[in-house]
């Protein structure tokens, strides 16, 4: 952790050239408090940490870290990032990183959205690499509709539960429910609208979304569950008690 990988500087000048609102820092400390990440119920095999992609620094890294990596919060630096990369994986991992990041400021409609995921190696502190996946998206935009933090959700992959069976869990008022289905929280809304009649232009204005993201987020919803249509994904929802 004494030299920053060369990947850094790259990472720099992605985030550098990106078109921030020019008042981004007379607000952009308002945007986010840990507070926003520390209700998150994690399992024992996931930490996560949050950056800020205007100053390009670590805002937030959750205490679970040190159970995974051995790493205590404050030691894990975004100058760091790629130092924790196995050097096999780094310029995959960066390469999928950059087109997340360039992904975000030219399709970015609200927070929580997309999310991109990939798989890699990472060096604990006793120098021993495990394997591990990584599921990012942004969770706030300044006033232009350019995300600022984008949070990270390490999941340990060695010491995962390896059953096969198809499960998510969904949390809802912090209590899981175990379902075949996997659906966001924003996908849950929009079933729950869909389940009372209502149309995607009705949910749009209820959500204050636009109908292109709701239809966006039904055909998402039918192609990740293998679903045919929409009753058919209301009726199962239903059956798990989602909706």
């Amino acid at each position: 952790m004494k030299i920053k990988d060369k990947k850094w500087h790259d990472l720099v000048a992605n985030f550098s050239g990106q078109p921030f609102d020019p008042d981004i820092r007379s607000y952009k400390d308002s945007l986010f408090n840990k507070d926003m990440v520390e209700k998150y119920l994690l399992m024992p095999t996931q930490f996560i940490y949050v950056y800020d992609l205007v100053d390009v620094e670590m805002t937030y890294v959750s205490p679970q870290i040190k159970a995974i990596l051995g790493y205590e919060p404050e030691s894990f630096k975004i100058e760091y990032l790629y130092d924790f990369v196995h050097p096999e994986d780094r310029e995959r991992v960066f390469t999928m990183g950059k087109r997340a990041v360039d992904y975000g400021f030219q399709n970015l409609d609200e927070v929580f959205i997309d999310s991109v995921s990939v798989e890699y190696r990472v060096k604990r502190l006793d120098s021993k690499y495990i394997k591990v996946l990584r599921q990012s998206t942004a969770i706030t935009v300044d006033k232009l509709g350019n995300p600022v933090h984008a949070l990270s959700l390490i999941t340990d992959l060695i010491h995962k539960n390896q059953d096969t069976k198809s499960i998510r869990y969904i949390y809802d008022n912090n209590e899981k429910v175990e379902s075949n289905l996997s659906l966001s929280s924003r996908e849950l809304d929009i079933l729950k609208l869909l389940s009372d009649g209502k149309s995607s232009k009705e949910i749009a204005k209820i959500l204050f979304i636009c109908k292109d993201t709701v239809d966006k987020h039904r055909k998402n919803m039918l192609h990740k569950n293998s679903m045919k249509n929409t009753s058919e994904l209301i009726t199962l929802a239903k059956e798990n008690s989602l909706i």
